[in-house]
């Protein structure tokens, strides 16, 4: 794994750790008398060992960054932060830490290197999505366009330091779960609010692993899914030959006419004999048979550099099918078709900004830079190129600009 798979690990893990904050020991109370019958998975440890877990796996992934990065104020932090989540403070003082010390990380690695910063934003907020969304207002919450566009461009800006086809691949399948849920308005259908919570839990796992290279996506695809990858290259082949001929087809039946002319006139006025025929039709075939070379040439160029994006583009279809835990049963074709949504939702533009009321017209607009109450000027925009109002836990980022906001009275003289 490399920095950016560490950051991305790291800020998924304490998402998990800020939302469900539980003391990492436990009490001898709590232990039982009687073992089990066989040894527990990590869905059946207990609260505190589960958050154990989480600050150990925190902790080798703070301690791998730590080898390419100078961080020991954020080691410090980390020793805190493990303190207090063995020891028995409540879980607002346990968040509190949990947030100081994820703060002081995010610093750090954005100091360090932009893209570890924003790989610990885009893990952090993959969490979120995964484990806020409880009722239908939270998954078209979590799944908002403007929201996801933020994921979307980080994936893209990450998508060399990711496996490959890892971005690409859990891109599409967040793409299928927009789509969906834009759709049924995130409600489940009638008695499978659990089974969709469930699959989305399962599905933000595997979104997990396939990024942070703990399962490689071309790993997911089985023979049945390279042929349907090839069935589906073939037909965009044959596409494109088509529009090839019917976007040059005055050529090609002027050529054909041409062709068939002289062969009509060569068999009509020809002096007798079949040799002599024969020849003139060679000599003029050998003269037309430049013109159709050219275009077999020009086609063959077109197909063969079209040849490799098009595999790679029905690859990366058949890897988001497999990658995808769906909301309920979908096939090949159906997926397809939410990924199209979803990309016609993303690129959809924002409603016009609305009017003001005759007082607010009337009133000075406070500007983006205006003097704020100590004398000094926000600034315009951040200077590492992420989006403008970055998302938390319980805030996430407004529309672009262009989508009306609220009003924001002009200050007093």
């Amino acid at each position: 794994m490399n920095a950016v798979q560490y950051s991305f690990r790291l800020g998924w893990r304490f998402a998990q750790l800020y939302h469900d904050p539980h003391r990492a020991s436990e009490d001898a109370s709590d232990s039982t008398a009687r073992p089990p019958v066989h040894l527990p998975g990590v869905s059946e440890l207990s609260a505190s060992e589960r958050t154990a877990l989480l600050l150990g796996e925190i902790t080798h992934d703070v301690d791998s960054l730590s080898d390419t990065y100078s961080m020991p104020a954020v080691k410090t932090s980390m020793t805190t932060m493990s303190g207090v989540m063995t020891g028995t403070i409540d879980r607002a003082g346990k968040q509190t830490q949990i947030l100081a010390t994820y703060t002081l990380l995010r610093l750090s690695l954005g100091a360090a290197d932009a893209h570890s910063g924003t790989a610990l934003d885009l893990g952090r907020m993959l969490a979120d999505t995964v484990l806020l969304a409880t009722e239908p207002a939270d998954y078209v919450r979590e799944f908002g366009q403007y929201r996801l566009a933020n994921s979307y461009g980080w994936l893209e800006d990450l998508h060399t330091s990711f496996p490959t086809h890892a971005a690409d691949t859990v891109k599409g399948s967040m793409q299928v779960w927009q789509a969906w849920i834009h759709d049924h308005n995130g409600t489940a259908p009638a008695g499978q609010a659990e089974h969709l919570k469930r699959a989305l839990d399962l599905q933000g796992e595997r979104w997990r692993r396939i990024l942070s290279g703990e399962i490689l996506a071309d790993d997911l695809l089985s023979a049945d899914d390279y042929r349907a990858a090839a069935a589906d290259l073939f037909s965009r082949l044959r596409g494109l030959a088509g529009s090839f001929a019917r976007r040059f087809w005055p050529v090609i039946g002027i050529i054909s006419a041409a062709t068939g002319a002289i062969i009509w006139a060569i068999v009509t006025f020809a002096a007798a004999g079949v040799t002599t025929i024969v020849a003139l039709i060679a000599t003029a075939a050998g003269s037309l048979g430049v013109s159709w070379k050219t275009i077999g040439a020009t086609l063959g160029k077109v197909a063969s550099k079209a040849e490799g994006p098009l595999w790679d583009a029905e690859l990366i279809e058949s890897l988001v099918i497999a990658a995808t835990i769906p909301p309920q049963e979908m096939n090949r074709k159906s997926m397809s078709a939410m990924r199209k949504k979803a990309d016609s939702l993303t690129l959809e533009p924002a409603p016009p900004p609305a009017a003001l009321p005759a007082s607010a017209q009337s009133a000075p607009a406070q500007s983006a830079s205006a003097p704020s109450a100590s004398g000094e000027s926000a600034p315009a925009g951040p200077a590492s190129g992420e989006p403008a109002a970055p998302e938390t836990a319980t805030t996430e980022p407004g529309p672009p600009a262009g989508q009306p906001g609220p009003a924001v009275p002009a200050a007093a003289d």
